[in-house]
């Protein structure tokens, strides 16, 4: 066969892939790739409790775009307004940042190289401590140090992986080794396709025209008129910091796209933007269609949107066959009557729950002037 082949390994709900071209790591053969741990220290995954179990989406902006969004923790109020923040009460001020070589967490020291960069966030909360990190080439991870001694860990992981010039994807995770209160532990039962429909999309929707936009912004101003991409960010706060160092490594060494290194990592070939928002919100193309879970509730719901709708009809067709049968209002009995009209009260209720789940699975406009 003329088909390379190349070091994967399945584990953590992800499979890696190591793309070395001669399969050789140092001069040595590789049979299966390295991986990030879940946690940083914590190799093994059953002892960690997943919170949220791997999600992923296909973006309409660059793989370093989406890393630049997702380490920059001051967005979150302003661009996910009503869903994971208040814009009009931002009570994240300014954040208190190390650029040291140390990040000291707890009494632990995070050894950093030129390749990975962690930056300490501090709170006011005196049992919580974040460390905020990129590890090159395309992980951003936060992970928070709680409880005595700061031994506990949670961990927020996002992977951006590069699929096309100007296309990305995000495959996301947090997992903890806390014991978890109970309410967190109810919320884990939640089927993955609510929490894919209802949550998780829902984020995601904030940013994907927004981003888009910003992006084909940014390449016109380093393209066309010539200019360096720190001449066109605007980078005056702390939680800026890890930003600048991202794109600074992204511009030095670390596109996987030609002419991308001296653009920040952005790559060099445009694509025409897309001005039909219902295709950068495409839930379906982006992520339903290839997660089975997903797609197998979505013909679940079709076949009970199918069965309810028709139940309905026929609970409504024989409620008036029954008030027309018993001479009108005069002669028919009203428990007799509404029996059926209840039973179809309920059903097309549930019809119209059923239709706009269905809904969430393809589009959901999205429009932050309104929120």
């Amino acid at each position: 066969s003329c088909s390379r082949s190349y070091p994967t390994r399945s584990l953590q709900g992800v499979v890696w892939v190591y793309p070395s071209l001669d399969g050789l790591v140092d001069g040595s053969p590789l049979t299966e790739p390295p991986i990030c741990p879940m946690i940083s220290g914590v190799e093994d995954p059953n002892e960690l409790t997943w919170i949220m179990r791997p999600f992923f989406r296909d973006l309409p902006y660059d793989f370093s775009t989406l890393l630049e969004n997702v380490a920059d923790p001051a967005h979150v109020p302003f661009s996910h307004h009503g869903v994971q923040g208040n814009r009009n009460s931002v009570k994240y001020g300014m954040y208190d940042m190390e650029n040291n070589t140390e990040a000291r967490w707890g009494g632990r020291s995070l050894e950093i190289d030129e390749d990975n960069f962690h930056v300490t966030v501090g709170t006011n909360h005196r049992m919580f401590l974040t460390d905020l990190g990129y590890h090159a080439p395309h992980l951003v991870r936060y992970s928070y140090a709680q409880g005595d001694g700061m031994t506990d860990f949670t961990s927020f992981n996002v992977f951006c992986v590069p699929t096309t010039p100007g296309r990305s994807r995000i495959v996301s995770y947090i997992a903890t080794t806390r014991k978890l209160p109970f309410f967190v532990r109810l919320f884990m039962k939640m089927p993955e396709f609510l929490d894919h429909c209802l949550i998780r999309n829902r984020v995601l929707d904030g940013d994907n025209v927004f981003l888009h936009y910003q992006e084909h912004h940014v390449l016109s101003e380093l393209l066309d008129k010539g200019r360096e991409w720190k001449e066109v960010y605007y980078t005056p706060t702390t939680s800026d910091l890890l930003i600048n160092k991202i794109r600074g490594w992204l511009g030095q060494k670390g596109s996987p796209f030609d002419g991308a290194r001296g653009l920040g990592g952005l790559s060099a070939t445009r694509q025409p933007p897309i001005t039909d928002h219902r295709v950068l919100l495409n839930r379906f193309e982006q992520h339903t269609k290839h997660c089975a879970k997903c797609l197998r509730a979505l013909k679940v719901t079709r076949i009970l949107k199918f069965l309810t709708g028709c139940g309905s009809l026929v609970c409504f067709g024989a409620m008036c066959a029954l008030w027309l049968t018993s001479g009108g209002a005069r002669g028919a009995s009203l428990q007799l009557v509404s029996r059926p009209g209840l039973v179809g009260s309920l059903l097309a209720l549930l019809w119209k729950l059923l239709r706009d789940l269905e809904q969430r699975f393809h589009l959901v406009p999205y429009a932050h002037s309104e929120r």
